[in-house]
C-alpha cells in the first residue's frame, strides 16, 4: 500500500469513526424533541456513591441534561484538529467534572473559549463513574446571564 492509498484509508477511518460518534438527522431530531431530565452532576455522583462498585446498573446513560458549567481547557486534540473533548466542571464547591467530545466543525465557538467561561452544555449521557460525567452534546451556548 503506497502513501496516497494509506492517507485515503485513514480519511476513510476517520469518516466512519465520526458518522459513529455524531448524531444522524433523524436521531438529533428525536433527541431535541426529548425532555430534558432534571437531575444535577451532584445528585448523579450521590446516586454512584451509593450504588456497589461492582453494579453493572448504569441508570443515567440516554438521559438528555442541560446544565451551566465552567469551561476549564479542551484535550484530546486529534491529529487533523477537527476533533476534540472540552473539560468542564459543575459547581467550584463540590466540583465534578464534565466531558464533553465535540467536532469543531459543528461547535466552532470551542475555539474562543478561555478558561473560567461560563456554557450551558444540553447533551446525552453517555457515561458516568466516580466524579465524571461524559456527554455527547446537542447544544452548547456561552451562557451570557451568568453573573459571578
Amino acid at each position: 500500500m503506497g502513501f496516497l492509498e494509506s492517507f485515503k484509508f485513514i480519511g476513510i477511518l476517520s469518516n466512519f469513526r465520526k458518522a459513529l460518534l455524531s448524531f444522524s438527522k433523524e436521531q438529533r431530531k428525536r433527541l431535541e424533541e426529548k425532555s430534558v431530565y432534571d437531575i444535577t452532576p451532584s445528585q448523579i455522583k450521590a446516586r454512584l456513591d451509593t450504588m456497589s462498585r461492582f453494579s453493572e446498573d448504569k441508570p443515567f446513560i440516554g438521559v438528555k441534561v442541560k446544565w451551566n458549567v465552567t469551561y476549564l481547557d479542551t484535550i484530546d486534540l486529534n491529529w487533523f484538529k477537527t476533533k476534540c473533548t472540552i473539560f468542564t466542571r459543575y459547581n467550584a464547591s463540590y466540583p465534578i467534572n464534565v466531558w464533553v467530545k465535540v467536532y469543531i466543525s459543528e461547535y466552532p465557538e470551542i475555539k474562543l473559549a478561555q478558561k473560567d467561561d461560563k456554557l450551558i452544555v444540553t447533551g446525552i449521557i453517555t457515561k458516568a463513574k466516580g466524579g465524571d460525567i461524559y456527554l455527547r452534546p446537542l447544544k452548547i451556548e456561552k451562557d451570557l446571564f451568568c453573573v459571578i
